[in-house]
């Protein structure tokens, strides 16, 4: 997912930040994808400029998730 993606028809991504970088296949371990942080905001708010703007000066997110793999 990149900036400004929308996902769920809800959720408009405004920021990513990269908590580990993906690693390839070796021959003794499995490739490791990515560990991302999103922040967003909801998708019918996010078109206005104002809350945009806004919500980039807040530190702490909305909401935020990371993708677990089992």
């Amino acid at each position: 997912m990149a900036v400004l993606d929308t996902f769920d028809s809800k959720w408009k991504i405004v920021a990513k930040r990269t908590i580990a970088e993906p690693t390839p296949r070796t021959p003794f371990q499995g490739p490791r994808f990515g560990i991302y942080d999103y922040d967003v905001v909801p998708a019918e708010a996010s078109d206005s400029p104002a809350l945009v703007s806004t919500q980039r000066s807040i530190k702490k997110p909305l909401i935020a998730f990371r993708k677990v793999r089992s």
